[in-house]
């Protein structure tokens, strides 16, 4: 059997997969839960523009060990998703100043968790914006160092950026938190169905090649972590992202939000550990990291893969800017304590985008944003301790505490990856 027949099997079995579950994602059932459309912001955000890189990641740092430190990864972000959930919960009293369980300390820590958490959306949304005009470039055949004609493709990067930013901007604007929402539903729906299409595709890959029918063999190289590895492990926190934006959601309950969060991370958590065992040793001879060269390798497994992956490529990047554009403009909204409408705080959040955009390079600093968002996370993680300690719940205390360890770990001494 060649290649090309195996390709063509392999595109049949992720269309069987893949189809149903877009009808069942754009079913009235799935469009009338509130569940699923909170669900959807965190899971724009995680599920974002780190997909389609997490695998040669991990393979090419760890090698034997990509698999268990993938799911290590997804258990400390939901760790700190716990600690999360549990200031939802209860940190309401903490900072009201005339409750009788007012908290000047948790006050200081959600102030300076607000504020590290702000600057990182504003990068976030512009890199996501960044990555997305970038990558339509890089599909046309236009690098970042080209020309086109007279302009730079750098000029044209940062005008699909300003377009993109302003679109999103206005459409929250004029037309608010839900229309953002059905944007983001759309875009997640489809990318979900595309993952969907491409874990059953690389699962049927796998088993051809077990019987040798493939040019790939899994066989997961033997390595010893070094100091430099787990530096780089923590750096990859950034791809667990996102589950936090449920907390600005003010308009929900608060249980809502913290099943979405829940969902939204165990969702996330069972598609990284699957795809990168599957995709991780067919992307092993990919040396630089990007979206565009694992989309070229990965297009082996099925017939048009290639195509499809650059949708979902950039359902991924377009959902993660309307995710932490949400995300922001509800935390800015409860920082200027509603005088500042959720709406307004959408296009603001463009505008500060649009300046970044044309101001500095945003690769630049997106680094300062990975490790911004550890200290948002390492804030809350230590709000949830003051929490517990107040009620005298020692053994969350314990927990949190160990978070709280590895956190300052990350902030301290994670690398990004090259």
């Amino acid at each position: 059997m060649s290649l090309q027949t195996l390709a063509r099997i392999n595109l049949l079995i992720g269309l069987a997969v893949g189809l149903p579950l877009l009808a069942f994602l754009f079913s009235s059932r799935m469009r009338a839960s509130r569940l699923w459309r909170v669900t959807v912001t965190p899971l724009a955000s995680i599920i974002g523009s780190g997909f389609l890189i997490v695998a040669p990641v991990m393979y090419r740092e760890f090698r034997m060990w990509a698999l268990p430190l993938v799911v290590l990864l997804n258990g400390l972000a939901y760790a700190i998703g716990a600690a999360l959930r549990d200031n939802i919960r209860h940190e309401g009293p903490a900072l009201t100043p005339t409750s009788s369980h007012y908290d000047p300390l948790v006050v200081r820590l959600e102030g300076l968790s607000d504020l590290a958490l702000g600057l990182s959306y504003i990068v976030s949304v512009t890199f996501y914006a960044t990555l997305l005009s970038a990558f339509a470039l890089s599909l046309a055949g236009i690098s970042p160092m080209d020309r086109v004609g007279s302009v730079s493709a750098t000029v044209l990067i940062r005008g699909g950026t300003t377009a993109i930013l302003l679109f999103v901007g206005l459409w929250g604007l004029l037309r608010g938190l839900h229309a953002l929402e059905d944007l983001e539903k759309v875009a997640v729906n489809i990318k979900l169905a595309i993952i969907g299409m491409l874990l059953a595709a690389l699962a049927a890959f796998f088993v051809f090649s077990l019987r040798g029918l493939t040019p790939v063999h899994y066989a997961w190289e033997t390595t010893r972590l070094s100091w430099h590895a787990w530096a780089v492990l923590g750096g990859l926190l950034l791809i667990t992202q996102g589950f936090e934006t449920v907390k600005y959601l003010d308009e929900y309950p608060v249980e809502l939000r913290t099943r979405a969060m829940r969902y939204a991370q165990g969702l996330a958590a069972l598609i990284y550990i699957l795809f990168v065992p599957l995709a991780g040793p067919i992307s092993q001879h990919v040396r630089n990291v990007s979206e565009t060269a694992i989309i070229d390798v990965l297009q082996i497994v099925a017939w048009g893969m290639g195509y499809i992956l650059s949708a979902a490529a950039i359902f991924s990047q377009f959902g993660a800017v309307i995710a932490d554009t949400i995300g922001s403009g509800g935390l800015l909204a409860r920082v200027s304590r509603h005088r500042l409408r959720q709406e307004q705080a959408y296009m603001l959040i463009a505008a500060l985008g649009m300046a970044l955009t044309w101001l500095f390079s945003v690769f630049e600093i997106i680094a300062l944003a990975s490790r911004a968002f550890a200290v948002y996370y390492l804030l809350q993680t230590l709000i949830a301790i003051r929490l517990h300690l107040r009620r005298g719940a020692y053994g969350r205390v314990a927990g949190y505490g160990l978070v709280a360890l590895l956190l300052v770990g990350i902030v301290l001494f994670a690398v990004p990856a090259h």
